[in-house]
């Protein structure tokens, strides 16, 4: 087991698994040393813990921290891009495979495959009531 993690004092500093992979990770373990040392079927599962733990950690930022952190992805994908552009233009296949890979990480990022609406909408009725717009909608589809 990993020796180099701190050892809780009380019951409640007790870390979950998703918790114990994030530290893990933060030491700079790699996936495949995370499922052996936890007893993962494989990386994917590593990567499955992870996700948990990100979506915990979402949940506690604000809007404004959200948007902060999206700009420092976005900025370290376009250094990423601009450090092999040339290279990749001129020919090199593996800057060509950097880049592309890079562009696609930002795409998901900026959410441009997404092939659902990610936004929520409102719908104000300016006129008539609020039940006969609805009875008109479920008519039109």
């Amino acid at each position: 087991m990993v020796d180099n993690l701190p050892q809780p004092s009380s019951p409640s500093q007790v870390l979950t698994k998703p918790e114990l992979v994030w530290k893990l990770k933060e030491m700079g373990y790699s996936l495949s040393e995370i499922a052996a040392e936890l007893n993962f079927a494989n990386t994917e599962a590593v990567v499955t813990c992870l996700n948990e733990k990100y979506k915990q950690e979402a949940a506690w930022l604000t809007e404004d921290q959200r948007t902060m952190f999206l700009g420092i992805q976005m900025g370290r994908y376009e250094s990423i891009i601009r450090g092999v552009a040339q290279s990749a233009q001129l020919g090199d296949p593996k800057s060509a495979e950097v880049m592309l890979k890079a562009m696609a990480e930002e795409n998901k990022l900026m959410r441009m495959t997404d092939t659902q609406s990610t936004q929520t909408a409102q719908v104000l009725v300016v006129s008539g009531d609020e039940a006969s717009y609805i009875a008109a909608l479920r008519e039109a589809s």
